[in-house]
């Protein structure tokens, strides 16, 4: 990675295929220029694995870089537990490293990309939000909570719902909106963990009627993140593209049984704006 923006990142998770084909993410990691030790260059980003015995996984690859990046991966490699990693190398002649360790719809797009969107779970999320993008394809629905069910205070009084994922990896994509360069998604989320498992993803995705949707933006957190505050956290993700596009978010996470791992509402604020987007 060369950097020139601090939206610049690269995620790799790896994700178990369990019996029942969802599937669980057992190990995560993410690079971006706001990590403490980074610099520009070469980089290992290694993901050590969580769980007993042998299993079947795949690894994910999320990123981001601006025009004036470079952010790109060369290889990856599994190295077992009890092998010397001195002798699995991707290359013959390789040198140690030591470097510094949407859904598919009719109906039209909300918006113009220049006001604020918001949407909390009181209504209509069954018709508004679906897993028929092929990025959610394998993985397991959220559905939705009440408060009164829980020991925590909702973020607002006139809140009562919320979305939460089940203990394997789930995912959801909301309803299509536009969004321009420079706008912002929040996302209102709380977590309160007992595993380091649990996580959070959320992904600005651009649709392209023609192809498959990329990612314009996106945001990881997770309970083994050094940042991790257990609790009430704003999700941001700034929007990153060259024009006023048709988009929508995806939402993935996946909560321990005993955890609390839960997203209240989201907002899209447009570029340059004093607007402060009230969800309430």
């Amino acid at each position: 990675m060369e950097s020139k923006t601090n939206t610049d990142q690269i995620a790799v998770l790896v994700n178990k295929i369990a019996d029942d084909n969802s599937d669980v993410v057992i190990g995560s990691t993410v690079l971006t220029p706001l990590n403490t030790n980074y610099a520009d260059g070469w980089h290992v980003l290694s993901v050590p694995l969580s769980g007993s015995g042998k299993f079947n996984v795949f690894v994910s690859f999320l990123g981001l870089g601006s025009a004036k990046s470079f952010v790109l991966i060369d290889s990856f490699r599994y190295i077992s537990p009890t092998f010397n990693k001195d002798e699995c190398q991707i290359y013959e002649d390789e040198v140690l490293e030591t470097t510094t360790p949407v859904p598919i719809t009719t109906v039209a797009p909300v918006g113009t990309g220049e006001e604020c969107v918001t949407y909390n779970f009181e209504q209509d999320f069954d018709n508004l939000f679906d897993t028929n993008s092929q990025l959610c394809s394998g993985y397991s629905t959220w559905h939705l909570g009440v408060y009164h069910s829980l020991s925590i205070d909702s973020i607002n009084p006139n809140s009562n719902t919320f979305i939460a994922p089940n203990d394997t990896s789930s995912c959801i994509s909301s309803f299509v909106f536009r969004m321009m360069p420079g706008g912002v998604v929040k996302v209102n989320t709380f977590m309160k963990s007992v595993s380091k498992l649990d996580y959070v993803i959320v992904l600005a995705k651009k649709r392209v009627p023609s192809g498959e949707d990329t990612v314009a933006g996106f945001t990881l957190y997770y309970a083994s993140n050094a940042h991790f505050v257990e609790g009430w956290n704003v999700l941001q993700v700034t929007v990153n593209d060259f024009a006023t596009f048709d988009g929508y978010i995806t939402l993935i996470g996946s909560t321990a049984e005993d955890s609390i791992v839960l997203i209240d509402s989201f907002s899209y604020t447009p570029p340059n704006s004093g607007d402060t987007c009230e969800i309430y």
